[in-house]
């Protein structure tokens, strides 16, 4: 059975977001069983390999694989980079600096996320 272009448009605009939450969500159950360091490191390095796979999966023309590289990568960022900044920004600051300065990074990062958002995809 042939999928329509808006069907296949729908499955991949869902399956990307419930991949940062499942991802997320084992970032919380994972960052005090296994730690930090390892998280990060392991994420980096799938993230690294999805991306070359992304690459290679464009050159060759595959866009189930291309789909697939990005949902790996969006897996293991959400399990490693994404669930772990929010650990560290409340651990990093001394408490007399605390909120102002959580309150000031928490707010860089989504105004970088917006320009980015905006200059990328419009």
């Amino acid at each position: 059975m042939q999928q329509s272009l808006q069907q296949r448009i729908y499955r991949s605009g869902t399956t990307l977001p419930a991949l940062q939450v499942v991802g997320v969500s084992c970032a919380l159950l994972l960052v005090d069983t296994v730690g930090r360091r390892p998280l990060l490191l392991a994420g980096s390095g799938v993230t690294a390999t999805a991306m070359l796979a992304i690459a290679a999966a464009d050159y060759a023309g595959s866009w189930m694989l291309q789909l697939g590289a990005m949902c790996a990568f969006m897996l293991a960022f959400s399990i490693s980079w994404a669930g772990i900044f929010w650990v560290l920004m409340s651990e990093i600051f001394s408490m007399t600096v605390k909120s102002p300065a959580a309150a000031a990074a928490v707010a860089a990062a989504f105004l970088t996320g917006s320009c980015l958002a905006c200059g990328l995809f419009s």
